[in-house]
């Protein structure tokens, strides 16, 4: 069985780099000039284990990644609207990200370890909006 893939991470200027250990691909010798079907099976299989562990590494890098989410009702003429925590931040060293429903900009404000307001550029109109948003650290 192959190593696991992940040995660490070193940290760059773009963001992480990862070490990767990918299993080594059977070789062909002078003594065995084929590589058997068990050597490829056994190849095949580590390196199923290799891709299922690189995405199991980012599933969990991920959840750490984003501590809260949701999503935020705009009324028609709306152009704030108060978020709550489910759960309080330790502080308000935080990014959020939004995904509006309608085409408006948004950004958020009043920041504090139990939630912000979120701002629209432009109300939505109509029968209003929703707004998704996530907050990472």
């Amino acid at each position: 069985m192959s190593p696991p893939v992940y040995s660490g991470t070193d940290q760059v200027s773009q963001g992480f780099k990862r070490v990767v250990q990918l299993p080594a691909l059977p070789r062909r010798t002078f003594d065995a000039p084929s590589v058997t079907a068990d050597q490829m099976l056994s190849y095949l299989q580590d390196l199923d284990r290799s891709i299922i562990d690189i995405e199991l590494e980012d599933r969990r890098r991920l959840q750490v990644f984003v501590n809260q989410r949701g999503s935020a009702a705009f009324g028609a003429a709306d152009t704030a609207v108060a978020v709550a925590f489910e759960s309080d931040e330790a502080d308000s060293d935080y990014v959020v990200f939004f995904s509006p429903s309608w085409n408006t900009k948004v950004w958020y404000s009043a920041v504090a370890s139990t939630g912000f307001t979120m701002n629209a550029s432009d109300a939505p109109g109509g029968a209003g909006g929703t707004v998704k948003w996530m907050l990472a650290r």
